[in-house]
């Protein structure tokens, strides 16, 4: 066959590839395709905050539950988060045909009596790269309460060592971690301490613990997600 008849349909297919990658978080019904929240107990809807200006844009998008005290607290990080965007905007002098940007995406994941919900957020402040974080909350629903690090540290005295180990060995065998390899950032971001553990979510594969970039390794290696399967963190009731 002619190659320039293999290469044609495959352009087409990258093409159709990336238009879907593109524009998959445009609305809150294709948002409901790209994260699986609808789908949870809590009965999720998806909020969206959408505000444009001459110099930055907002796009923002947030789950809604049955539990006013998960809803309390994830609209009041949600606000916190655009309330710093827009005052860190103030402070910097404009510049023609610049727009600042501010995005947050979510995921979601559930076990049992738990609910968890993890969040993506990017500032574009006109660097040399976008800021980029995440925030986690988790939420027991039987006895509808937040769950954070401190109740997991109430029910394990141990888990923080537990939590360090596991994670220092899984991540050093990372091959991302392992080209850009830091010995002093894997090391301090896996020390046994609660801020290097406070990104986590309860999910049907085991408990999640989230990493942010520059935690444990270069910007440049991304974000890195430890996977525990459950008999082994010692958390269950």
């Amino acid at each position: 066959m002619n190659k320039k008849y293999i290469v044609i349909p495959f352009l087409f297919f990258a093409f159709l590839i990336a238009t879907y990658f593109v524009s998959t978080v445009d609305t809150v019904d294709e948002v409901k395709e790209v994260f699986n929240a609808a789908n949870l107990k809590a009965n999720c809807n998806i909020k969206e905050i959408i505000e444009s200006k001459d110099n930055y844009d907002i796009k923002v998008y947030y789950p809604e539950t049955k539990y006013s005290n998960l809803n309390d607290e994830i609209k009041k990080q949600i606000d916190s988060y655009i309330k710093y965007f827009q005052n860190e905007i103030d402070g910097i002098e404009k510049q023609e045909n610049v727009k600042y940007q501010l995005q947050i995406r979510f995921d979601s994941y559930e076990y049992e009596r738990y609910i968890s919900f993890v969040f993506e957020i990017f500032e574009d402040y006109g660097g040399a790269h976008p800021n980029s974080s995440i925030w986690t909350i988790s939420y027991d629903i039987k006895d509808n309460k937040i769950v954070t690090i401190d109740n997991l540290i109430a029910k394990n005295s141990n888990i923080l060592n537990f939590l360090s180990e596991y994670s220092f060995e899984n991540l050093k065998e990372n091959k991302d971690i392992k080209e850009n390899y830091v010995e002093e950032m894997l090391v301090s971001g896996t020390k046994p301490i609660r801020d290097n553990f406070q990104y986590f979510a309860f999910a049907k594969d085991g408990f999640k613990l989230f990493f942010p970039r520059y935690s444990v390794a270069p910007y440049s290696s991304g974000s890195f997600v430890v996977n525990i399967p459950y008999d082994k963190i010692g958390i269950s009731d």
